[in-house]
């Protein structure tokens, strides 16, 4: 697959968070027979982020392939 980030989408507020980030989807729900939903490439710009959200019955990974990131996981 292509990654291209001059075309991904730029979002504000995702889930009520700061700022701004682009992002695309590089494999959807439907490409793949294994609980794998999707895998998406991204940025999110500095002060920026993803506001606090639940995931009751999957799982969500972050991989940062460059720069740093703060989270916090169940409070």
């Amino acid at each position: 697959m292509h990654n291209d980030p001059a075309k991904y989408r730029m979002l504000s507020s995702v889930h009520a968070g700061a700022g701004q980030m682009g992002f695309t989807q590089l494999i959807g729900r439907d490409e793949l027979n294994t609980n794998f939903l999707y895998l998406h490439a991204g940025v999110i710009n500095a002060k920026g982020g993803i506001g606090h959200h639940f995931h009751h019955s999957l799982e969500e990974m972050y991989v940062l392939l460059s720069g740093e990131a703060q989270f916090t996981v169940n409070g």
